[in-house]
């Protein structure tokens, strides 16, 4: 049984046409609706299963497709492993040397042509899982096995590695899934729509801003940086991010320090510009109780987050 998949089904039987997931593609808002979503993480799962993955790395920009990828995982027990967009190329081939993947999915391109002794290639004809290509790992010795993972690891989430190569940490779903009940417990009935701001590769944002959403049965709205304004991992445009708040109106968000501070910073110039946000999450870093005090002063919901993983 996993609770989340559970609260999935469940919205999407009650109250199938409440809209789940809103993304943006090809210049154009997407919109996902529960039953719409159930029926694309079941699909996505039964070809993750068909290409018999055990475990595989998601490297993307913010999307729909992100979160149905993970959710399709989690659904057929394939270990999933976020990689950062904004990982060094070192950083990136430190975290699939240590992870032992069987296959890569997202914006691997790139990647691929700066390391041309990588294991992975693409197959004789392209394949793509909910839009987003899919390579395989060449399967050449006893070198490329895949690695024996903790029981019941579900995801492994790699920290920033601000102090020395990234460290993996193995999670099982059942205990995410406990984790974002508990959360979701805690402001059930507090928000109604989340704008996914961090990337969806950060533990805190993958958990509050697809999962607890989902288990409370409103919306996230998981846009790419060029709509938030949030570029690389904490390259921020101000006037972007102050854009998106003005036209989703969101009521919660998950912000850094860094980012909370610019929130104030447009709190104080736009004090409307908070005025929908019930609740939000700050993570990434430890926060001073004078910044938490100073968001309050202006009427932002702020709590601290840090140490999820």
């Amino acid at each position: 049984m996993n609770i989340l998949l559970d609260a999935i089904t469940k919205w999407a039987k009650t109250t199938p046409g409440r809209v789940a997931l809103v993304g943006y593609e090809a210049n154009q808002t997407v919109e996902l609706t529960y039953s719409e979503l159930l029926n694309k993480i079941e699909l996505v799962a039964a070809e993750l299963i068909a290409q018999n993955i055990k475990a595989l790395a998601l490297r993307a920009e913010n999307s729909i497709n992100w979160a149905i990828v993970d959710l399709a995982a989690m659904a057929a027990d394939i270990v999933v492993v976020p990689i950062p967009t904004f990982f060094s190329d070192a950083q990136v081939e430190h975290t699939l040397e240590q992870s032992r993947v069987d296959a890569l999915v997202g914006d691997w391109q790139a990647w691929l042509a700066s390391n041309p002794k990588q294991s992975f290639n693409q197959q004789d004809h392209p394949f793509s899982i909910t839009n987003l290509p899919l390579l395989r790992r060449n399967q050449l010795g006893d070198e490329d096995t895949q690695a024996a993972y903790l029981p019941e690891t579900g995801k492994i989430t790699f920290t920033s590695g601000s102090t020395g190569q990234p460290k993996g940490v193995c999670l099982s779903n059942d205990h995410l899934c406990l984790v974002a009940k508990s959360l979701a417990d805690a402001v059930n009935g507090t928000a109604h729509s989340h704008l996914v701001l961090l990337p969806l590769s950060t533990l805190l944002e993958n958990i509050t801003g697809v999962y607890v959403p989902l288990m409370l049965g409103v919306t996230s709205y998981i846009l790419p940086g060029e709509q938030t304004g949030l570029l690389g991992s904490s390259q921020l445009e101000p006037g972007l991010f102050a854009q998106a708040l003005a036209t989703i109106k969101p009521e919660s968000l998950v912000l850094t320090p860094a980012l909370l501070l610019a929130l104030i910073h447009i709190a104080k110039q736009q004090p409307s510009l908070v005025d929908s946000l019930k609740f939000v999450a700050v993570g990434g870093a430890r926060v001073s109780s004078q910044l938490i005090n100073t968001a309050h002063a202006l009427n932002i919901p702020a709590f601290e987050g840090y140490g999820l993983s």
